[in-house]
């Protein structure tokens, strides 16, 4: 298994080495929690490729969370997901999708041309 790990099981909480995984924390890595459950998570190189995923204790989970200054990020979808991410993928996030928003904007500012003028048309006599 992976180099972080102490000591990996497949249900439960595994152990990892926290100054290990501190030391080598990237923007490919996260922490998931699911109420109560932590889950280090890290990408591996293809875009939707996964490294490992594994669940990790509560502590080691904090103690990851504080050393490498994570923000929690809560879960658009269920209440009680939340993700803990660095500020700098979080900052790189937010200028891709904000540009992904600009140009939806202009997309459907021309739709809303159309439809106007489609409705125009029908409308006329």
């Amino acid at each position: 298994m992976h180099k972080w790990f102490v000591k990996y099981q497949d249900t439960g909480a595994c152990e990892v080495n926290v100054d290990k995984v501190s030391k080598e924390w990237n923007d490919k890595c996260s922490i998931y929690q699911w109420e109560d459950e932590f889950t280090l998570f890290k990408r591996g190189r293809g875009k939707e490729s996964v490294a490992f995923k594994a669940k990790i204790s509560c502590e080691q989970a904090m103690q990851i969370i504080k050393k490498q200054n994570l923000l929690k990020v809560k879960d658009t979808t269920f209440r009680s997901a939340s993700t803990y991410k660095t500020s700098s993928l979080l900052q790189s996030e937010i200028e891709r999708l904000s540009k992904i928003k600009t140009d939806r904007l202009a997309e459907l500012d021309v739709l809303v041309r159309t439809i106007e003028s489609y409705q125009n048309a029908t409308t006329v006599k």
